[in-house]
């Protein structure tokens, strides 16, 4: 592994490829740690390993999706979309009973 000097990222001296991050070269160098084990992946490979290039041609992360828009939270005022609830178009409490003093219990 080299670095780029002035840069963050490395290159590989066995493909020459160049990674934005140590731990993006770590994980395009496969194999057993012996004697000729240890190889390059495949640009091809490195796609299904999740690593993606970039305009510049440095290997990495693929970037990250933009970030989704908000939501308004509902029922708050001068949201959009949201109705505006007032004292006329609220829906009525629940009925509970024993609550109407109109109605006396009788046993």
């Amino acid at each position: 592994m080299t670095q780029i000097p002035g840069k963050h990222g490395c290159a590989c001296p066995a493909c020459g490829l160049v990674f934005r991050h140590v731990r993006h070269f770590d994980r395009h160098r496969v194999g057993r740690h012996e004697p000729y084990g240890r190889r390059c992946l495949t640009p091809a490979e490195l796609l299904a390993a999740g690593l993606a290039r970039d305009a510049r041609g440095v290997w990495g992360a693929p970037p990250k999706a933009p970030p989704m828009p908000r939501i308004a939270a509902r029922g708050r005022a001068g949201a959009a979309g949201a109705a505006e609830t007032t004292p006329d178009t609220a829906a009525p409490a629940p009925a509970r009973v024993g609550s109407d003093p109109a109605i006396k219990e009788t046993l």
